[in-house]
This record gives C-alpha cells, sequence and structure tokens, in this order.
C-alpha cells in the first residue's frame, strides 16, 4: 500500500510528465482531409481529394496523440522536421466492412471518407492506414515522404507545406494549402 501511494504521488508530481500543448502545433481551426478508399478484397487504395481549412477545432485539445479507441483505421500527424507523433485517431469506414462482403471478392468500390485534425502551425506529415482484423496495414496512400510506423511497418506520408487555407490538389503530390 505504501509503494503504490509513493508511485501515484511521483505520478502526480508537478514537471514529472510533460503533457503535450495544443497551442505548441496547432492553431483553432480545423483542417478537413477527403479522401478516396477503392479497391476490393485483393487490393486497396487511398488517395487524397481535397484539402480545406474550417473555422475553428472543436475536437479534443488533450491526450492529441493517445488513441482511446482502436478502429480499423488511424490517421496520425507528426511534426515534419522531428518527426514526433502530434495528433492520432481511430476511425471504420463503410468500405472496410464492404470488404468483408462476398461481392468484394469480384467487384472494385470507391468510397469517400472525411477527416478532421487540427489546423497545423508548421509543416507535417499525415500518414493514413487501414487494418485488418489482426492490426496489419492493408492500404495506406501514396505520398512524399516515408515513415516507420510504431508497427515498424513502412507507410509513406502525405507532408502538408504553409497550411493556411483550403484549395483543391492533385492527389499523388506532396499538398500546399496557400493563404
Amino acid at each position: 500500500m505504501i509503494l503504490s501511494l509513493a508511485t501515484m504521488a511521483m505520478l502526480m508530481a508537478p514537471g514529472t510528465i510533460k503533457a503535450q500543448n495544443f497551442d505548441d502545433y496547432f492553431t483553432d481551426k480545423t483542417l478537413r482531409v477527403d479522401y478516396t478508399f477503392a479497391g476490393n478484397q485483393k487490393q486497396q487504395m487511398i488517395a487524397v481529394d481535397e484539402l480545406n481549412v474550417m473555422p475553428r477545432w472543436y475536437g479534443k485539445r488533450q491526450r492529441l496523440a493517445e488513441l482511446p479507441v482502436e478502429g480499423n483505421g488511424q490517421i496520425t500527424v507528426r511534426d515534419h522536421r522531428s518527426g514526433k507523433i502530434i495528433y492520432r485517431n481511430s476511425f471504420s469506414t463503410l468500405f472496410q466492412e464492404w470488404l468483408s462482403y462476398p461481392e468484394a471478392e469480384k467487384n472494385t468500390q470507391s468510397f469517400e471518407n472525411v477527416f478532421l485534425v487540427p489546423m497545423p502551425k508548421d509543416t507535417v506529415d499525415i500518414t493514413l492506414d487501414l487494418r485488418n482484423n489482426r492490426r496489419e496495414i492493408t492500404a495506406h496512400p501514396p505520398g512524399s515522404a516515408e515513415r516507420h510506423s510504431d508497427s515498424s511497418e513502412r507507410q509513406q506520408a502525405y507532408t502538408i507545406r504553409h497550411p493556411a487555407a483550403g484549395c483543391r490538389h492533385h492527389p499523388m503530390h506532396p499538398h500546399r494549402i496557400r493563404g
């Protein structure tokens, strides 16, 4: 009992744990990332369709890099310079559910998806991946920068530069959001 109280006191001591500050990396705006998921049971692809900026951020402001619940996909935002994960969220999509049906053995379909992330102040790398029920990555978008994920699988990230205002972009190139 004494040991556990001492451990709790250490964890609660000021300065012991440095929490990530939202304002260090993000502004009070939302970056809307529109993706298209396409494929069948044998092959899946992801492409960015459009990037837009929305006026406010209404999502989480604490524990930004933590996943409270794991879905069958993840969107991860990393600081471009340090590679540090500054935002992460999980999701599940109709596309991934559709892949479990017999129709997906013979046909290819595409589904539009929208993800909202806090608007970064500086250049970031955004990685999006789909996972199967064994947590293995099954699809991720082609992009401009490669990083190793936590599971040591190779992923590619979209590099978002100079985020300020929304505009349309070609899905196969690094994206610039111009002000």
